[in-house]
């Protein structure tokens, strides 16, 4: 307990300081931070460096998502079907579980005490929402619910029978069944503080236990377990040693004065302890583990095996550990605030001597010899001041004030670039360039980002698979529970809709992510590279698609004009073009697939009597051609995202050639829109008109066999 409570009041302190409370001190007798006794004269300036980069490291960290791959994981179709859905099933994680917010939670966490747990469970209670499952009928006319008959191998346990129809009531002809819970996926952050397991152990994975302990109050209890098993639980007013601190951070106001920080007589509401326990399979006594809940001190609430499986059959504990720097001997990480805090005291106290001395030293000062009678002075400007002049006296002077030191200055500039070393944040992460320009300053910005991500390279990689893991244990627990049918919209159309459930990931999955490949990059980093590749001419920013993706890599396609209407515009002629080719007759897809055959002939072997150019006769089309006032760019993009699904790969073949034909009409205008004017207000020439110029340009050049203009000096 000696060791642990010293982790605790370690990383209690480490928030602290990021809050703006620096100058504190720990109280044994208290046991916790107060502020330090000072007089009020003595100044306790807070130049919070370590907020500023703990924050960089947290945004960068929640803004970083290393794409990760999905093979299957066998030769069977299963298993191909599965990876095909597992990053869309992850997606719907994602939301379920608010994973966007949980990313910046989760990376604070990891940046201010150097861990962070994440667990992982499916919550099947009625607050996670309900759906209507319809029972089956047999012509014997048993009511069973589908899950009986699946457990009986399909057929009824009554009567053997194997055919089946939904029941419906028949005086109110409405459908029989029964309500029971939708289920949702549910991720926990969870810290240092509330978290308990083998610190010799490799990881947490390695320990014999986990144990998540923390105080919840009575009505909670009262809603999950019942108002029966608050009967002989111990009731806390203070909370363990274990919740301390956790419980005193939530009272802390955040500044830079004396604001109460310590836990005593803020407990208001009365709590109970709980424990849940995750106990490691022993193959004699518990070979599928243990999964306890414990409260107050030895009140069993429930007690079951792990509950989650994975493609094996094997159990696993639920929980993700992430560390910020690893350990040599054990499984709990570090963070580097621990090297921040003793520079921030002593640029704190080095600054507290600075504005001393400018209290104290810098003011200017008169020296008034006494007997001359001197008005009183103010300082005012346009003060005129009479005094009594003695003779041979020297008559008032004022002497200006003393300069603080340079070497304060200089000492507070060498703390902060050591507290950058420290920390891995270099002039990259700050936002300053050198400035030189054309290939130099690329290869400088290249070489700062370099430098700065080998410093974050461990967090990085710790970060990325971390989560690469909570994503394998949800897609486990999706293929255990997640029986209730999900969307998930994936553009901005009906077309763009999927559904899915449990049964489109039966098979295994084999994730892998590359963190080297995709590491969180500045944003004028990104800048310097687009710039170099226009430079280099690999990427044209003339071609409009290209350009699109560049306005979408800088977060800045909202400069294009009208974008969120044509955004809408080419989704719903998605959505018309699939309607209405639902709706053709056999007859009239039949003939348009002909015509189109013919088309196809007319193209590869030129038809006898027909001019050179001349295009076959389309079908009609179901689309409507573009306008020239469309943004092209917006439907490009829109379109080909169409085009790769699986609904367009579903359409007939006619349908999917007036696509194909529309794209090009757009393509064809965004580049017209592209080329500059020529001077002269001309359009483009003919080929014969282009001929002629070029002919007359020839008979005007000397020495020339075509007859031209004379020459002239």
């Amino acid at each position: 307990k000696g060791w642990r409570f010293d982790l605790d009041r370690g990383n209690m302190q480490k928030i602290l300081y990021y809050l703006g409370h620096q100058w504190v001190t720990y109280d044994r007798g208290m046991q916790t931070w107060r502020p330090v006794g000072l007089r009020k004269t003595t100044p306790r300036p807070v130049t919070n460096k370590i907020a500023p980069l703990v924050n960089n490291t947290v945004a960068r960290l929640a803004m970083h998502k290393a794409p990760m791959t999905f093979r299957p994981g066998g030769m069977e179709a299963a298993d191909v079907t599965a990876a095909g859905v597992a990053e869309d099933v992850l997606r719907v994680i994602g939301k379920e579980t608010g994973q966007r917010y949980l990313r910046p939670v989760a990376a604070r966490w990891l940046a201010l005490t150097g861990n962070v747990y994440l667990v992982s469970t499916y919550d099947n209670s009625p607050e996670s929402g309900v759906q209507f499952i319809q029972h089956e009928q047999d012509i014997n006319g048993h009511v069973l619910a589908p899950d009986v008959i699946e457990e009986n191998d399909g057929a009824c346990p009554d009567c053997g029978e194997t055919q089946f129809q939904g029941a419906i009531d028949p005086l109110s002809q409405e459908p029989i069944g029964q309500w029971v819970p939708r289920g949702k996926h549910m991720t926990e952050v969870k810290s240092l503080f509330s978290c308990l397991y083998d610190p010799e152990a490799v990881s947490i994975y390695d320990s014999p236990y986990f144990c998540i302990s923390e105080t919840v109050n009575e009505d909670w209890i009262v809603q999950q377990y019942g108002k029966e098993m608050l009967e002989g639980l111990t009731i806390e007013e203070s909370g363990d040693t274990t919740q301390f601190f956790l419980q005193a951070l939530a009272y802390v106001t955040s500044g830079t004065g004396s604001e109460r920080i310590s836990i005593a007589g803020l407990r208001a509401a009365r709590r109970v302890r709980m424990r849940r326990i995750w106990i490691k399979p022993r193959y004699d006594k518990a070979p599928n583990g243990i999964y306890a809940v414990l409260l107050g001190n030895d009140k069993v609430a429930e007690s079951v095996e792990w509950p989650y499986v994975d493609d094996h059959g094997q159990r696993f504990l639920n929980i993700v550990h992430m560390q910020f720097d690893g350990r040599p001997g054990s499984s709990v990480g570090r963070t580097r605030v621990d090297d921040l805090i003793p520079k921030q005291d002593e640029r704190n106290l080095i600054e507290s001597h600075f504005l001393l001395h400018t209290r104290r030293m810098s003011n200017a000062v008169w020296l008034v010899p006494t007997g001359t009678g001197i008005t009183k002075f103010t300082g005012e400007g346009g003060q005129v001041m009479t005094y009594q002049p003695s003779v041979g006296g020297p008559p008032p002077t004022r002497i200006a004030g003393v300069a603080p030191p340079q070497f304060l200055t200089q000492w507070m500039t060498i703390i902060d670039q050591e507290m950058d070393m420290l920390w891995g944040t270099y002039e990259i992460g700050r936002g300053e360039v050198p400035e030189r320009g054309g290939d130099l300053a690329f290869v400088s910005l290249q070489l700062l980002d370099e430098r700065a991500q080998q410093a974050q390279a461990t967090v990085t990689e710790n970060w990325t698979i971390g989560w690469m893991e909570w994503a394998n244990q949800n897609i486990h627990i999706w293929r255990q529970f997640a029986d209730a049918e999900r969307t998930l919209a994936i553009g901005g159309g009906r077309w763009a809709v999927t559904k899915f459930n449990q049964a489109n990931l039966a098979g295994g999955v084999d994730m892998d992510v590359d963190t080297g490949t995709f590491r969180p990059r500045s944003h004028i980093t990104v800048r310097g590279t687009l710039e170099q590749l226009f430079r280099w001419q690999i990427m044209n920013p003339a071609d409009p698609m290209e350009r699109f993706k560049i306005l979408q890599l800088l977060g800045l396609p909202e400069i294009m004009e009208d974008y969120r209407l044509d955004w809408n515009q080419a989704n719903q002629e998605n959505d018309n073009l699939i309607d209405q080719s639902m709706m053709l007759p056999p007859e009239a897809l039949m003939m348009m697939t002909e015509m189109t055959q013919t088309a196809d002939t007319q193209k590869r072997q030129q038809q006898p009597g027909m001019a050179p150019g001349m295009a076959p006769m389309l079908p009609p089309s179901l689309i409507a051609p573009p306008q020239p006032w469309e943004n092209h760019t917006i439907h490009l993009h829109i379109h080909r995202q169409f085009i790769l699904s699986d609904k367009f790969k579903e359409l007939p073949p006619p349908i999917q050639q007036m696509m194909l034909l529309h794209m090009n009409l757009h393509y064809m205008m965004a580049m017209a829109q592209m080329q500059p004017a020529k001077p002269g207000g001309g359009g483009q020439q003919s080929p014969e008109q282009e001929g002629s110029n070029q002919e007359s340009q020839k008979a005007a050049q000397p020495g020339s066999d075509v007859p031209g203009e004379p020459e002239t000096e």
